[in-house]
């Protein structure tokens, strides 16, 4: 029951991220994440992976109000060694145009396809720890939710984590 739980978690993660409908994008005005299908006493929690200035999409040639772009991206607070980061993900497949110069935008460009996305996640949560101790807010339902919110100070990307450790597992799924 446990692994279907993860696979069912993993499998509509991934879909989100196809179809790039992220609640983890703060649009202007809002700065919350609002995250679906809770359990209780899960702490969620948000990293800060980019931060940057939210924009309309005019300078990408688009003009539609409802299509909000993070724009001037930087590296958020919630992303450490961010030159071993680039430097392992150049190894990987979709990442070979990194180079040492690389900036937290032109890894955010090359985020287009879901296996990029995985592995891109995948290096941030994992050995040697890619994230900061640094959180952008947490929330611990107390009962079984649709929904519930983490405020955030500010516009970006956000990882969503929901954490449980007991003793028998440990384990964190992407939330979308």
């Amino acid at each position: 029951m446990k692994k279907l739980k993860r696979l069912a978690a993993v499998l509509s993660s991934l879909a989100i991220a196809i179809l790039f409908t992220v609640p983890t994008f703060a649009q202007e005005g809002s700065y919350s994440i609002t995250i679906n299908n809770t359990n209780a006493n899960h702490p969620y929690t948000a990293y800060q992976i980019f931060r940057g200035d939210i924009s309309d999409g005019a300078e990408d040639g688009t003009t539609s109000t409802s299509t909000y772009v993070l724009a001037n991206i930087k590296w958020g607070s919630g992303v450490q060694n961010t030159g071993s980061l680039i430097a392992a993900l150049k190894a990987k497949e979709g990442f070979a145009s990194l180079t040492d110069q690389s900036t937290a935008a032109d890894v955010a460009k090359l985020l287009d396809s879901a296996a990029d996305l995985e592995t891109f996640l995948t290096f941030l949560s994992g050995d040697p720890g890619y994230l900061s101790g640094t959180t952008s807010g947490t929330v611990t339902p107390e009962a079984e939710a649709d929904s519930c919110t983490i405020e955030l100070a500010e516009a970006g990307y956000y990882l969503v984590t929901d954490s449980l450790a007991d003793s028998e597992n440990f384990y964190n799924d992407f939330v979308s």
